[in-house]
């Protein structure tokens, strides 16, 4: 009852504010109306509006808008943008028609009011609404904008609000109320009010954005017919022209394949600057021309580069005339071309130069004639030149070809060059700088990709490199550089810095004939007042001094007077990031004045010149280093530049004494949380800059006995960052020469460290192995081996144990492993007693007792490794080692089968480095190892697993001793017998053939891995593989054995020299009459094993030849051309340059291809049918190839033809979806223009996946639910893979959102908009697209901080 009666009361109250409404008083009605804008806003929950009172309140509202009183209509319009979100679909239509009537025949005063009403309604109306409102709607704005007795204000509303109208709903009008529209709003560029065209224009860039190709094909047509029957130089040419280029903005690549039309009529009214008798082209409608067509041209190059590169020669030469137009000035512009010029005709050059453009500078003082505007067409033609380079990198075209082809040719870099410091208006002038410093990091860029692909096309290596067009130009930039850091301007010496900067990069210095000079321009900027310029001549420096050869920086350096001491007062400066640049600075000068312990500038490190530099550089650190009340980036940064100067001058007799202050204080700063991490980075530096071969000999005990404890005691922090560092920084130490070792030490890190040894991140356990390695071998070198073996058996040889069985241990970790075994068994074995004791002590823990069953394959391989390590380091007795082994060899008969596998693993891994084993098994055992081993393979009691150990053995055995048991394994292999008897072989004989390979295998392997040679045995092992997979053999040939005879070929393929023996033999095979069976599929496995490793010496030969391999991704045999596709994929991802020739024809057709083929088949399982796809393997393979050469940065693809097969991967099974969503969002960063283009055809399988209805988890068991409802619900790994695939669509989609609009991909259809706002508001991904926007950021911060 309360509560009803509290709606009454507010029903009661809405009532009489619409009574008010209609009250004589105008402020009566205006506080009523006031009122019921915030009523409405927020409304009590008690009050519920049915139907009538809607009604009612629009029909109150509309009134009002025809009010006497002005305050009145408009704070009515302000409460129309309220009811619209509030009131039903019915209303919207009447306020729609009134507010558009007010707009076309109200008062004219509030129009603009009106305007902004149905603006908001526009932009607030519900989706369901929208044809009908751009139906209402854009019928009565097309009246208005047709009328020709419409006032100029209602025309240009109308226009205004079409275009908005059009970007919400204009996907929603039909074709033939788009081309009411575009007839209506094109008449209007003809207006002579300059306001109205350009609203035409902006209404036209919307209406391109939503229409069909035949209607923007029409669009352009009428254009620029009306262009081409128009005056150069009317007002309606030039808007003709900005409409071009607003369309080309907002459509973008869809403007593509009208340019061959449209670009040389752009060009043609743009004229040429070289026609100086012209004056007819020197005026400012001429220059508003110019200043309308080379925007368009900009967003031409940026959006079509494709389509625009037949004209880019001429774009640029247009461009780079205009870059100059300056018909205001009168001076000289001849430039001297000082390419060709010695050293000292290039300095003369830049000291010319120099004054001649100081002078300049002067006379113009950085400023322009206020009647002049032909800056603004300068400033549009640099901007063209910006989107060419930017072009080179981030389109298709190729930009090694576009740079030095052509924006490296004299007459366009020489002249971007010399307007760098003649331009005199700063913004221009600012934004040549940036366009030549963009020239400049785009140089660097391509020529690194070029340095590193080892498949350049002939017509590139042939030409010169880009680093070296860049040098050849540096003398004009220098000059030019110099003449505007001599000027006043603080935004221009900024500037030039950063291209100074980007020029240092590009060339790894460059500017060594120079220094001298631009240090002494770098002096002046750090007494400037502004802060920006001193950090930003901080950063030049600190390049200056890192880039350069230190003997090229160590003169100008430390012969200049002033330089040193602003450094200095840097570090005093106020602001934290000029005090934080400046220890920087000062610790690159340090490594560059002494960057070796035998390289250094100062004659003697004792002399007074050099003491009072460190000093000098020691006083400046310290007094930041000692400071508490400092911002955290300057205390790292003096922790960092001490810990440089003491490991480059540690000996010098200044530093000498201030050394045990300064670890003192390095350990204070070692306890406090925020500086830990950089005083455990100085404390490595120090300990490093001391170990052998350095002649450095900085007494580091007190260092070890201070911080040994901290650092021990961090091993314990959850910080994975932190351990990491503490163990490098005891590791540096221990194994400096002048550290000690001391009980208390040792008992610590061993104790600490051991923690670590598990398998939960092998990384830090290799680290910690690699710690305790160097913490025995201190003890072994100061012969401390008792200080040091009690606490590490006690406390790390447990946990060694432990590690040893893990099946996840393995690459660097297991080989620090091994060492640290062989080192702790040298340590506890001085003496013979002990010896015996302790191997004994060992072999019970790793293999005395039967290993348990529970430990895997793999676990039980480490485990024969770390045997193996101990049994044979060089302190083990020779009768110790020989009784050990014999009871290996009397184990591969026991009972157990994790003990005969045990045995024979760890009889292989000392086979492998023993030759002499088999002897030391015939003289104690009297047995013959090998025919023990092949006993092994046709014993029927030994399982599987013990056999493949046997092979194991073999095969490690035989790599020892090639000579003893290579001969053995061939011969028992079945050989020279006809086909009628290989059909024949038995089960057992298969196995043993099986077995065998391997054992060849493994030998081979261990060849390979160790890179000794092959070339002896080769002549006799290749006949023999090749023969195991002749026609003939049938069945008997099992897939296993073919897989084992490619792995063999393969790797002797990847042996260095051992390719030109191999590839013969594979062509061959490749050949249908060969006779051998599956022949390609062994080929192309024998590839893919022979690329595996990065840089394999088989890539050279093999690129010369892999044409002949191809053929095979075409092979009508599925399982050929899946091993095909996955030789390929390996190719792409370790050796790119085997298959870049042929990359873009064959390989890329087949996989896109590969792509859109399914092969799908019905088979009947009785009570069902079950459909498979034979072809899925084959498209996961391709897709794969596509993401790995989008990965490459030395291949490249063409993205519109990925982008064309995306929509059917996108459509695939769940397994494929994944990985296209992968392969989406890489390439939209290798081409966004591409993906872009193509954003509409992926928004139907986007939107079936992401909105994908998730099937509900199975209840908890003990729950109600009855039998239906049970029988609705999955199990969670279900629902699971649901979500992920959710969640993997929504990322994507977040991700092309952002990287199409950063890459400035104009044109994107407001179909795609549309779709991202609903995945955005959805209740089923809204959560999903957040999260995914959030990571993608904090992804592109954490890339950028790298």
């Amino acid at each position: 009852k309360i509560m009803s009666s509290k709606g009454q009361a507010t029903l009661a109250s809405l009532n009489s504010l619409l009574e008010k409404t209609s009250n004589w008083d105008k402020d009566e009605r205006y506080m009523a109306t006031n009122d019921l804008c915030a009523l409405l806003s927020n409304p009590p929950p008690t009050l519920k509006i049915d139907d009538y009172m809607e009604q009612k309140i629009c029909t109150a509202i509309l009134k009002q808008l025809d009010d006497q009183s002005n305050d009145v209509q408009s704070v009515a319009v302000k409460c129309l943008a309220i009811i619209i979100k509030k009131v039903k679909i019915a209303q919207i239509g009447e306020i729609c028609k009134k507010l558009s009537s007010l707009i076309l025949d109200g008062k004219d005063a509030l129009r603009d009011i009106y305007s902004i009403g149905l603006k908001t309604l526009i932009a607030d109306v519900p989706d369901s609404m929208g044809p009908s409102v751009i139906e209402m709607l854009s019928t009565r704005l097309l009246g208005g904008i047709l009328n020709t007795a419409s006032s100029e204000e209602v025309k240009r509303e109308c226009l205004d609000i079409t275009a908005d109208l059009l970007r919400r709903f204009g996907h929603l009008a039909n074709e033939q109320r788009q081309g009411e529209i575009l007839s209506a709003v094109i008449k209007q560029l003809q207006h002579d009010k300059p306001v109205i065209r350009k609203k035409a224009a902006h209404c036209l860039g919307s209406l391109a954005v939503v229409s069909s190709d035949a209607l923007l094909h029409s669009m352009v047509h009428t254009l620029l017919g009306q262009i081409e029957s128009s005056s150069a130089t009317s007002a309606s040419t030039r808007t003709l022209i900005q409409t071009i280029g607003t369309v080309s903005r907002t459509v973008g690549f869809r403007l593509g394949k009208h340019l061959p039309r449209i670009v040389p009529l752009f060009l043609q009214h743009c004229g040429s600057p070289s026609s100086s008798q012209d004056e007819s082209q020197y005026n400012d409608a001429s220059n508003e021309l110019r200043e309308s067509c080379f925007p368009g041209l900009e967003s031409f190059v940026a959006r079509c580069p494709r389509e625009v590169a037949p004209f880019l020669q001429s774009i640029v030469q247009v461009a780079v005339g205009f870059v100059a137009y300056d018909p205001n000035f009168a001076g000289d512009e001849d430039e001297v071309d000082g390419d060709e010029k010695e050293d000292e005709g290039e300095e003369m050059e830049v000291e010319e130069q120099e004054d001649d453009e100081a002078e300049d500078e002067e006379e113009y003082g950085g400023g322009s004639d206020d009647d002049d505007t032909s800056w603004k067409v300068r400033k549009a033609a640099v901007k063209v030149l910006a989107a060419v380079v930017n072009s080179a990198c981030t389109s298709s075209l190729d930009g090694d070809h576009l740079l030095r082809g052509l924006l490296y040719q004299p007459w366009c870099v020489d002249a971007v060059i010399a307007r760098m410091s003649r331009e005199r208006e700063e913004n221009v002038r600012l934004d040549v700088l940036q366009c030549f410093t963009s020239l400049v990091q785009a140089t660097g860029r391509l020529a690194t990709t070029a340095a590193t692909s080892t498949s350049i096309s002939s017509d590139k290596s042939s030409g010169e490199d880009l680093r070296t067009l860049l040098a050849r130009k540096v003398g004009r930039i220098m000059a030019a550089c110099f003449a505007l850091l001599a000027g006043p301007s603080v935004k221009t010496k900024s500037a030039v810095l950063l291209l100074l900067r980007a020029v240092i990069a590009t060339l790894h210095g460059g500017l060594e004939r120079y220094l001298v000079k631009l240090l002494a321009q770098v002096d002046r900027c750090l007494v400037d007042g502004s802060q920006a310029l001193k950090l930003d001549a901080l950063l030049l420096l600190r390049d200056c001094v890192e880039l350069h050869p230190p003997a090229s920086v160590q003169g100008p350096l430390l012969t200049s007077s002033r330089l040193l001491p602003r450094l200095v007062g840097a570090v005093r400066d106020d602001w934290y990031k000029v005090i934080a640049e400046a220890l920087r600075v000062l610790a690159a000068v340090v490594g560059a004045v002494r960057p070796s312990p035998d390289s250094c500038y100062f004659a003697d490190i004792a002399s007074g010149d050099c003491q009072a530099f460190v000093s000098c550089v020691y006083d400046a650190i310290y007094s930041r280093l000692d400071a508490l009340d400092i911002d955290r980036e300057i205390k790292d940064c003096a922790i960092s530049g001490v810990g440089k100067l003491v490991s480059h001058f540690g000996d010098c007799p200044a530093l000498t004494p201030q050394l045990p202050g300064l670890f003192a204080l390095l350990q204070r700063r070692l306890e406090n949380e925020t500086t830990r991490s950089a005083a455990m980075r100085a404390v490595a530096a120090i300990a490093s800059s001391t170990h052998p071969p350095s002649p450095l000999s900085t007494n580091l005990a007190g260092l070890l006995d201070g911080t040994a404890g901290d650092l021990a005691l961090f091993l314990r922090q959850t910080s994975r960052n932190l351990k990491q560092l503490a163990l490098q920084a005891l590791d540096a130490l221990l194994l400096a020469p002048s550290t000690c070792l001391s009980a208390s030490v040792c008992a610590v890190v061993a104790q600490e460290a051991a923690g670590l040894l598990t398998d939960g991140d092998l990384h830090l356990a290799q680290l910690t192995l690699s710690l305790l390695h160097s913490l025995l071998l201190k003890a072994e070198a100061t012969h401390q081996q008792a200080v040091a073996a009690e606490p590490v058996r006690g406390h790390v040889y447990p946990r060694m144990l432990q590690l040893a069985r893990s099946p996840l241990l393995s690459g660097q970790a297991l080989q620090a492993k091994l060492r640290l075994f062989q080192s702790l068994t040298r340590t506890l074995t001085a003496s013979g007693a002990a010896q015996q004791n302790f191997f004994n002590e060992v072999i019970a823990d790793l293999y005395g007792s039967s290993p348990s069953a529970s430990v895997s394959k793999h676990g039980l391989s480490n485990l024969s490794k770390c045997i193996a390590a101990v049994c044979l380091c060089d302190c083990i007795a020779a009768p110790l080692r020989e009784q050990f082994l014999l009871r290996l060899v009397a184990d591969v008969e026991a009972n157990s089968e994790s003990t005969q596998q045990l045995a024979l693993l760890s009889l292989g891994e000392v086979g492998q480095h023993s030759p002499l084993l088999w002897r030391v098994v015939r003289a104690g055992s009297g047995q013959d190892l090998q025919e023990l081993l092949l006993q092994c393979f046709l014993s029927a009691k030994l399982s599987d697993d013990v056999k493949q150990a046997a092979a194991y053995c073999l095969g490690h055995v035989a790599a020892g001793s090639m000579d003893t048991f290579l001969p053995a394994i061939l011969q028992a292999l079945p050989h020279g017998k006809q086909p009628q008897q290989k059909e024949a072989l038995s089960q057992q004989e298969q196995q043993q053939q099986y077995l065998l390979l391997a054992a060849l295998r493994d030998a081979i392997s261990v060849h390979a891995a160790c890179e000794r040679d092959f070339h002896l045995h080769a002549p006799a092992v290749l006949p023999v593989l090749l023969e195991q997979c002749e026609e003939g053999a049938g069945e008997a040939a099992e897939e296993s054995v073919k897989n084992i005879v490619a792995e063999c070929l393969g790797l002797l393929t990847s042996m260095p020299g051992m390719a030109a023996d191999v590839i013969p033999t594979l062509l061959a095979l490749t050949q249908p009459a060969a006779g051998q069976r599956g022949g390609g599929k062994i080929v192309a496995n024998t590839l893919k094993v022979a690329l595996a490793r990065p840089q394999s010496p088989a890539a050279e030969p093999l690129a010369a030849v892999m044409g002949q391999f191809l053929p095979l991704l075409e092979n009508s045999d599925l399982e050929v051309k899946r091993a095909a596709l996955l030789m390929v994929n390996t190719a792409i991802h370790h050796n790119p340059s085997v298959v870049a020739a042929f990359l873009s024809r064959p390989i890329t057709p087949v996989l896109l291809e590969t792509l859109r083929v399914k092969m799908e088949r019905v088979v009947d399982l009785g009570p069902f049918k079950h459909k498979v796809d034979d072809n899925l393997p084959l498209r996961k393979v391709a897709l794969t190839c596509v993401e790995s050469v989008l990965d490459s940065p030395l291949l490249q693809i063409d993205a519109e033809a990925v982008m064309a097969v995306m929509p059917t991967a996108l459509a695939d099974k769940e397994d494929i979806k994944l990985q296209a969503h992968q392969v989406l969002v890489k390439l939209a960063q290798y081409g966004p223009a591409a993906v872009a283009a193509g954003l509409d055809s992926l928004i139907d399988p986007l939107d079936r996946t992401a909105m994908k209805k998730l099937p509900t988890q199975t209840p908890p068991a003990g729950s109600n639910a009855d039998n239906n409802a049970m029988q609705s619900h999955t199990n969670a790994p279900e629902h699971e893979r649901a979500l992920e695939l959710v969640r993997s669509a929504v990322k994507v989609i977040a991700t092309l959102n952002r990287i199409t609009a950063d890459a400035g991909a104009a044109g994107i259809s407001v179909r795609w908009q549309e779709f991202v706002k609903k995945v955005k508001l959805s209740e089923l991904t809204a959560s999903h697209f957040q999260l995914a926007v959030e990571a993608d950021r904090k992804t592109l911060i954490d890339s950028s901080a790298y």
